[in-house]
């Protein structure tokens, strides 16, 4: 039963363990910068939505977007999506404002969101990030038995919005290019 005369909901709860409410904001939500792989969707713990009502009927809203990917290759064990530019964080601890239907990172900042999993090939998977502007694009690193591989980057700026959905197309791992030499040293 509901008591009360204003009501605030945070999904998934797990998220809200420091949650203070004030006025029309939230603060204290952790959006997780390491994320579990789930084939053809997100991880549950990190897919944010918020609730506020005046009645006993809860709409939620997105708080988050997300980047999808699908796997091509066997064997990638992480894909870390990162920001280009100081200051554009895509998880961390925020506070979320109902009325403007934003958000602000706090602490915790982190530039990048890692997914991590044993993925198939062919499949596509979401990670869940916190709406940014992208002024220098973003990065994708892919890893392999604990070894990354070659970037994918771009430099397109671009502004991803609340409750969205961004297809960042295929990613692979290929191993970075290591130079060798040889030398004889003579005594």
């Amino acid at each position: 039963d509901f008591t009360g005369t204003e009501y605030f909901a945070i999904d998934p709860s797990s998220t809200a363990e420091n949650a203070v409410y004030s006025a029309s904001k939230v603060s204290g939500v952790r959006l997780k910068s390491e994320q579990n792989a789930v084939e053809n969707s997100y991880d549950p713990e990190d897919h944010i939505a918020f609730a506020n009502s005046a009645s006993t009927e809860l709409i939620f809203q997105n708080a988050v977007s997300l980047f999808a990917f699908t796997i091509d290759g066997e064997g990638i064990t992480e894909v870390r999506i990162s920001s280009n530019a100081a200051g554009e964080y895509l998880a961390g601890v925020f506070e979320y404002d109902y009325a403007k239907k934003s958000s602000s990172i706090t602490s915790e900042q982190s530039l990048s969101v890692s997914v991590k999993g044993n993925f198939e090939n062919g499949k596509t998977y979401y990670a869940a990030v916190l709406p940014c502007n992208f002024s220098k694009g973003l990065s994708i690193d892919t890893f392999k038995n604990g070894e990354v591989g070659k970037k994918k980057s771009s430099s397109k700026a671009f502004n991803l919005s609340r409750n969205r959905i961004v297809d960042l197309g295929t990613v692979s791992y290929e191993a970075t290019e290591t130079k060798t030499s040889s030398h004889d040293f003579h005594s």
